[in-house]
């Protein structure tokens, strides 16, 4: 399709999609949202969605999720997180450590979020299993131990306190190893608006203790 010819023209496109498009759906932290790319994100999203609820679009969904694209995966992951209860088997079929793949966090960990609390008891079990198991490759003389337990504590995060003890417990154990809590860890990165100021030489009541507008106004001009 169309999308799959553009992301594959450039190539960089796709490879950094998390950083213009760190989400399938319409979010605050997408950025650009007037390129053509995001128009034809969000356009595959709305009609695989609008044709998957109504007809059975396993074949196209489960091509999507083995794309090699993956921006067109993350849409799959996207379209089955919805209608989870309706393809929930191809979630299945996908689980395994590829899935958790950094350019597909949020699909993924919004999926876990929203659905692990009704898995059954063993597809909890076989999935904090999965994720205790993550592993990422220490760089730059980084304590591998740390950037293991932040990996996992990024996912497990996705499943604490959805009544399963064990996700619980391993959270726990490496929130402990680190030190502090994820922070947007459905996000490979988040970005926030901020900005400086100059601390106030005088407090607005201050100000106002001054009097009138026309004596607030001198003030303010010397």
């Amino acid at each position: 399709n169309r999308l799959v010819k553009i992301l594959a023209h450039n190539g960089n496109e796709d490879q950094y999609a998390y950083i213009w498009r760190p989400a399938i759906e319409n979010h605050e932290q997408n950025v650009g949202v007037d390129r053509p790319s995001h128009v034809l994100v969000e356009a595959i999203r709305d009609v695989l969605l609008s044709y998957a609820a109504v007809e059975d679009a396993t074949a196209f969904l489960e091509d999507f999720i083995k794309s090699d694209q993956i921006t067109i995966k993350r849409v799959g992951i996207y379209v089955v997180n919805v209608l989870f209860e309706r393809y929930k088997s191809l979630f299945w079929r996908a689980l395994s450590p590829e899935l958790f793949h950094s350019h597909l966090r949020h699909e993924v960990y919004v999926l876990l979020r929203d659905h692990f609390g009704q898995f059954a008891i063993e597809e909890k079990g076989k999935t904090t299993l999965l994720i205790s198991q993550l592993t990422e490759d220490s760089r730059d003389g980084k304590d591998k131990a740390k950037c293991d337990a932040m990996l996992r504590a990024e996912w497990m995060s996705a499943i604490t306190k959805k009544d399963f003890a064990k996700a619980d417990e391993l959270y726990a154990s490496y929130v402990k190893i680190l030190g502090h809590e994820p922070e947007h860890p459905e996000f490979i990165t988040y970005m926030t608006a901020g900005g400086y100021s100059e601390p106030s030489p005088i407090s607005p009541q201050e100000l106002l203790a001054k009097g009138d507008v026309k004596t607030i106004v001198e003030f303010l001009r010397n």
